[in-house]
């Protein structure tokens, strides 16, 4: 191609980009975008210039300008073309990103190179704040799992103790105010406990470390369990709860049941807090069939309580939101149940619609499109857990925590559970040494705390594997994210206990293992 020919010649002049031609050692032509990028006075400036006179000495990559220029232009002679970045250099001195298109071209009958440079310096200094960003974003959110691990813990851990010290108080011999009190103070510290997991909760599924489990459940269970747990709290208002099927027959799933009772829980919850005495809850449960091995799981909540206007009904579900500040202030609450409700369903596939009227109650429906499975595939059957046990064995406890050390050994001891308990992982390991040497020192457990001062429970864990320790392993930690709970079982744990823990979660998990 000649650079007389029209066309070409007026794209030439006409380009933002540079372009110049040239042969091996020497700058032949260029247009005027050339002298603009590369700050030059004139065309016979420009000419007068070595190629190497437009480049650093070595790429930001470590080679040589020169032997990585002669590379690019084999590549351009042997393909027609070569298109790369390039960091040139500008006669004032200045450094700067450049996308280059090399081709061989025809200029006044000889055989030449045609460059096209187009600046990229902007592009590579957004592309490097968008990265920097990036980083500081993903920082940021390891920062704020770690705080919220450390949160969780800190949070956690005088609840446990609080919660079990008032368990072992309800299950002792108490006079009736004295039952009554306690009871007022166990509610309450399940309604602070209940607050704080919202927050956690919260924070998981807005940090993206939320995660669902795959589970077989009864689903028909699941809607019984719901209405048995907050039996009590209807009764006090004198509420019938009642769960209608739209067949009587039980229906296996696969899913996460913990989060889908959470859901329900709080549904239903709310139904009951906004209803008024002696009105009645339904939960009612229906089965679509919409594949081969899918249901559509429709669960009803209705009750007949206060209502929601019908321009507040999507509010509701947002973050920090109630139906209006009065409502706040009469039933309490923290404005995340709902929309951590609604979450969850989506994070699962499924969704939460309501329809109400003001004084006339509402219905909230959770839709949610789910495996069905063999009844065979439940290994595990939900049955009342009887407290009572006389294990007659020895359990090490690894707990930093005074409070917490006090409870557990007053929880063991009701089981028939004698106790060593230590306050570090060091303190572990070194019982354990000295049980091997040491027959009465034996042990049958470790119950393991994950947080403790100078070695952690999972460092702990993993050396006593290392040490050849057999015995079964259940660290206790208040970190409840998946991530934590898969370290353990890496480092060696049969298992683990969320704090705070119920004493009956306790005995499940000491009847695997004792």
């Amino acid at each position: 191609m000649s650079i007389d020919d029209k066309n070409f010649r007026a794209l030439y002049e006409l380009s933002c980009d540079a372009i110049m031609m040239l042969d091996e050692s020497t700058f032949l032509h260029c247009n005027e975008a050339t002298l603009q990028i590369f700050n030059c006075s004139s065309q016979e400036v420009y000419c007068s210039k070595h190629p190497s006179e437009i480049s650093p000495e070595y790429q930001p990559c470590g080679t040589s300008s020169y032997d990585l220029a002669q590379q690019h232009i084999m590549t351009a002679l042997k393909n027609g073309h070569d298109r790369f970045e390039w960091m040139h250099k500008r006669l004032t001195g200045e450094n700067f990103w450049a996308e280059v298109l090399l081709s061989p071209a025809k200029w006044e009958g000889k055989e030449v190179l045609q460059a096209v440079v187009r600046d990229i310096s902007e592009q590579k200094k957004l592309q490097r704040n968008l990265q920097i960003s990036k980083e500081k974003a993903e920082m940021a959110v390891v920062a704020k799992s770690e705080f919220l691990a450390v949160m969780s813990h800190e949070i956690r851990t005088p609840i446990h103790g609080i919660i079990g010290a008032q368990e072992l108080l309800l299950n002792s011999k108490l006079n009736k105010d004295q039952r009554e009190n306690v009871s007022l103070a166990y509610n309450s510290a399940k309604s602070l406990l209940s607050i704080v997991n919202d927050v956690l909760d919260f924070s998981k599924i807005e940090s993206g470390k939320f995660n669902i489990e795959y589970v077989a459940f009864n689903a028909k269970q699941i809607v019984e369990d719901v209405r048995d747990i907050l039996l009590t709290k209807a009764n006090e208002k004198s509420i019938n709860i009642e769960c209608i099927f739209s067949d009587n027959a039980s229906v296996y799933v696969m899913g996460d049941q913990t989060r889908l009772r959470q859901i329900l829980l709080n549904l239903v919850s709310n139904a009951i807090k906004f209803s008024h005495e002696g009105d009645s809850v339904k939960l009612v449960s229906k089965f679509q069939p919409c594949g081969t091995e899918k249901v559509n799981w429709k669960i009803q909540v209705i009750d007949s309580g206060i209502g929601i206007e019908a321009e507040k009904q999507e509010k509701i579900f947002e973050v920090f939101s109630q139906a209006d500040s009065s409502t706040t202030r009469k039933y309490g609450g923290t404005g995340l149940g709902l929309a951590i409700c609604k979450a969850l369903a989506n994070i699962m596939g499924g969704d939460i619609i309501v329809s109400s009227q003001t004084d006339q109650g509402s219905v909230f429906e959770l839709s949610i499109d789910i495996d069905v499975c063999n009844k065979d595939t439940i290994t595990q059957v939900n049955k009342p857990l009887v407290i009572r046990r006389n294990y007659q064995k020895r359990i090490l406890v690894a707990e930093d925590n005074p409070v917490n050390q006090t409870i557990i050994r007053k929880q063991l001891k009701r089981l028939g559970l004698e106790s060593n308990i230590v306050g570090t992982g060091h303190d572990a390991l070194a019982f354990y040494e000295n049980s091997l040497k040491d027959k009465s020192l034996s042990v049958d457990l470790v119950l393991m705390d994950i947080q403790m001062p100078e070695m952690n429970g999972i460092d702990a864990t993993i050396l006593l594997r290392e040490s050849g320790c057999s015995l079964p392993i259940i660290i206790l930690t208040a970190d409840a994210l998946k991530e934590r709970k898969e370290e353990c079982i890496k480092a060696g744990a049969n298992t683990f206990l969320v704090k705070p823990f119920e004493i009956n979660e306790l005995v499940s998990t000491l009847d695997e293992y004792l």
